[in-house]
């Protein structure tokens, strides 16, 4: 599979670094145009559930950093500094 190719700890070919290097940018991209329509939640569990996944994580690793960075960014933006979040064009 392509994270097999792409373990960066262990090859060390360029093109392969730059192939990922550009994969995870157009993720950044797309986390983007994800957030103005779906909102800041739903594209930064997308972001990082993909990129997790990308980066060939444990499945339980990703579960735990998604529920604990979910709870932690509302926790920190929502309730305690009151920050307005975007919510994206779905629940306008």
């Amino acid at each position: 599979s392509l994270g097999d190719i792409c373990d960066v700890r262990f090859n060390h070919n360029r093109f392969i670094k730059a192939l990922m290097s550009i994969i995870i940018c157009l993720g950044c991209v797309g986390y983007m145009l994800l957030m103005h329509v779906a909102g800041f939640y739903i594209a930064s569990i997308c972001y990082l559930v993909g990129t997790l996944a990308f980066l060939r994580v444990p499945r339980w690793h990703i579960v735990l950093t998604v529920v604990v960075m979910a709870a932690l960014i509302y926790a920190v933006f929502t309730l305690f500094l009151k920050v307005p979040l975007p919510v994206g064009l779905l629940f306008k």
